[in-house]
């Protein structure tokens, strides 16, 4: 996550090195799960912050650090328009994107939304599944499928693609929580860290790649595009 790298590189201004993996949250939480050593897991999808805390017999502190949402995306020179998410039922609209829709958040998230619309049946068998968000950002970036669902903050980066709609939320809102595993004998840096991603500075760098800053549970504002 580029806004994440940011506000490590800023930490780590203070000389504090950090050593992060990106891999996909259903990755981490299994090794989570399984005991591999972390200090703290930020996630897109709180079941799997869930599994994690429920996994681990050490103490937990947890906070929902940020919001984000889902937007349909196409190759920037398509000539598709759409205005409502009833409309990829439409023949011309014969591959889909999206992470994997059972075990990544942003998959997980976009299936649900077709789900509750009626639609993951018919559409099922058009879904292009990937291993994350990015590389279904590349799919329709390469043209390699027609759309693709994604988070805002995924297509605000990305000059091949535009924006065709933003989603309604599900019922299930995409927020990410911090959660911080208390090991024994654990360097005070990590909780610095910790209280770090909810510190101005990172506020800042997660507002600028369109992220919500989550504040008690509030959101702060809404989702820049």
């Amino acid at each position: 996550m580029d806004a994440v790298s940011e506000v490590l590189e800023a930490f780590e201004g203070e000389a504090v090195p950090v050593r992060a993996n990106f891999a996909s949250s259903s990755s981490l939480a299994m090794l989570l799960t399984r005991g591999v050593h972390a200090d703290l897991f930020l996630s897109a999808n709180e079941e799997w912050v869930d599994r994690v805390e429920d996994s681990v017999s050490v103490k937990c502190e947890r906070k929902n650090l940020l919001g984000n949402a889902l937007v349909l995306i196409a190759p920037i020179d398509s000539p598709l328009q759409v205005e409502q998410l009833a409309e990829l039922s439409s023949p011309v609209i014969r591959r889909i994107a999206m992470a994997d829709p059972f075990s990544v958040p942003a998959g997980i998230y976009a299936r649900e939304l077709l789900q509750e619309a009626g639609l993951w049946k018919e559409l099922e068998s058009r879904i292009a599944a990937t291993a994350d968000v990015r590389r279904a950002l590349a799919l329709v970036e390469q043209g390699a499928a027609d759309v693709g669902v994604v988070y805002a903050t995924d297509a605000d980066i990305s000059d091949g693609v535009k924006v065709l709609l933003e989603l309604p939320a599900s019922k299930t809102r995409v927020i990410y929580p911090l959660l911080r595993i208390e090991n024994a004998g654990q360097d005070p840096a990590v909780k610095a860290l910790f209280d770090y991603f909810d510190g101005e500075v990172a506020h800042r760098i997660f507002k600028q790649h369109g992220f919500q800053v989550l504040r008690e549970g509030h959101q702060e504002q809404g989702i820049g595009n």
